[in-house]
């Protein structure tokens, strides 16, 4: 049976990095963004309704949209399969962590971080959809391949 039509095309997976309004930052895994205009640069990106990083976008928190690298793979079950009311996601995390203009913590080992000021919501069903525009970004300290979806499915991590 071929992939459903939404899987067909294979897509990089990113994270989307945020704070709350006490100071503690929150990473996610994001399935749904994608650049979306040339000028100026702005992403869409989906966020799941009832998240930790939903809560810290609507109390105004900035973010930083971070393109994973491969040898990132195990970063999915630790920012995708957990929710940061329950957790601190990074409290053990034994990784590097730098921080953007924006104020917002991220991975220094991530391929790319695109800091984000969100300025339009939509409501759509089991997410929120944010128009972020670009105000900076730069590149994080490793040159390995960008992480996959298809990749993720090969590892048993995600299914479809």
């Amino acid at each position: 049976m071929p992939k459903r039509p939404w899987n067909m095309v294979d897509m990089p997976v990113y994270s989307l990095a945020t704070v709350s309004p006490d100071g503690v930052p929150n990473m996610n895994i994001c399935s749904y963004a994608t650049p979306i205009t040339m000028e100026p640069k702005q992403y869409c990106i989906g966020v799941y309704k009832g998240s930790k990083t939903l809560a810290n976008l609507e109390s105004g928190s900035a973010a930083i949209l971070q393109i994973l690298a491969s040898d990132q793979y195990r970063l999915v079950r630790r920012f995708g399969y957990k929710s940061g009311h329950d957790t601190d996601k990074l409290k053990t995390y034994k990784g590097t962590l730098d921080i953007g203009n924006n104020g917002i913590t991220y991975l220094s080992d991530c391929l790319a971080h695109i800091e984000l000021t969100m300025h339009a919501i939509h409501n759509a069903g089991d997410h929120m959809v944010y128009l972020g525009i670009v105000t900076s970004y730069g590149y994080g300290s490793t040159d390995s391949l960008p992480l996959t979806l298809d990749e993720l499915r090969h590892k048993n991590i995600i299914r479809g």
